[in-house]
């Protein structure tokens, strides 16, 4: 999903009233952040301790942000996902970073939903 289209979807959950707020009060999206490298780690803990870290090291100087909230502690190690929000007016430069990141974006809304 590219920054225009993860924009509309947000659009379409706000005026739909089923948008997520930040902290700080602004409307964000709720999404999935993934790394999609395979990883070759076996035990489920020790996948998790590696993507938390991994998430950590590529993401963490966005915290500061008042955009973005990252919950480091959310790691799948299955799906090799954390869990966020996005500050709406902010999507398109996150979305820049992650892509700069090697960082995949799914919004977390069901589509059908928001249809």
């Amino acid at each position: 999903m590219n920054s225009n289209e993860l924009y509309e979807w947000a659009q379409k959950l706000s005026k739909q009233g089923i948008i997520d707020h930040l902290e700080n009060g602004k409307e964000a999206i709720s999404v999935s952040l993934m790394l999609p490298q395979k990883l070759e780690i076996k035990s489920r803990d020790a996948r998790r301790e590696h993507l938390k870290n991994e998430f950590l090291d590529k993401l963490n100087d966005l915290i500061p942000n008042n955009n973005i909230e990252i919950d480091f502690n959310s790691v799948s190690p299955s799906a090799q996902t954390i869990q966020a929000k996005l500050g709406i007016d902010d999507i398109h430069s996150f979305l820049g970073v992650f892509e700069q990141r090697q960082v995949e974006v799914y919004p977390n809304a069901k589509k059908s939903i928001i249809e």
